[in-house]
């Protein structure tokens, strides 16, 4: 009985030492993981980072193109962070260039 003892406690053991895991914390040993536009989510033996609005990539150093595909009708568009303006052909308006006199009359010619 005693031998059986003995070997259900070493058993219990080296199970309990393998289950234990230290983690650490990647998110405080390395310097701003995530750029600066995105929040480091501490995970089991590795990080993941959130993205803020308008970024993207695995450390959100990538702003997303949000001129892709071009949302300007009758503009060109130019980028910003999780946004776009749009510089409008004459006789067109609006925040996608899509609103004007163009679409009720011929002076445009377009």
């Amino acid at each position: 009985m005693m031998l059986v003892n003995r070997m259900i406690r070493k058993t219990l053991l080296v199970v309990s030492k393998s289950n234990f895991f230290a983690d650490i914390n990647e998110c405080a040993i390395t310097i701003d993981p995530c750029s600066t536009h995105g929040t480091c989510l501490n995970l089991q033996n590795r990080y993941a980072c959130q993205c803020d609005a308008g970024w993207t990539g695995e450390t959100c150093a990538i702003n997303i193109n949000d001129c892709d595909p071009n949302p300007c009708v009758h503009g060109a568009c130019t980028d910003a962070v999780n946004d776009f303006s749009c510089a409008c052909q004459p006789g067109w308006n609006g925040k996608e260039c899509d609103n004007g006199e163009c679409i009720h009359t011929s002076k445009c010619g377009v």
